[in-house]
């Protein structure tokens, strides 16, 4: 017997591995780039003039890219966890990131 697969959660599955992929390949490409750069701990000390916050430095943009990649890692859990809401029955009540939103 042919197992009737929701064709909702099917489409969001192939959407989320998409994305994920998507993720992936522009972080790996992002990254090859800027190790072709060699930076040293002086360049990442340079100073630069952001329009808003005035000066950071090299270093501080390069942090803010990786608090950022850990914002859409955190979104991405989030997302993938809705999944489990009733699948986890009772222990829902102790699963914060089933409920959380973005």
């Amino acid at each position: 017997m042919t197992e009737v697969k929701n064709p909702i959660a099917v489409t969001a599955t192939v959407v989320i591995r998409v994305l994920l992929d998507e993720f992936s390949r522009l972080r790996t490409a992002n990254l090859r780039e800027l190790r072709k750069m060699h930076l040293g701990a002086e360049h990442l000390a340079l100073p630069g003039l952001h329009p808003t916050l005035g000066t950071v430095t090299l270093a501080q943009l390069l942090a803010t890219w990786v608090a950022h990649d850990f914002s859409h890692l955190t979104q991405i859990s989030r997302t993938l966890g809705r999944q489990y809401r009733q699948a986890v029955g009772p222990w829902h009540q102790f699963m914060r990131i089933l409920y959380t939103e973005d």
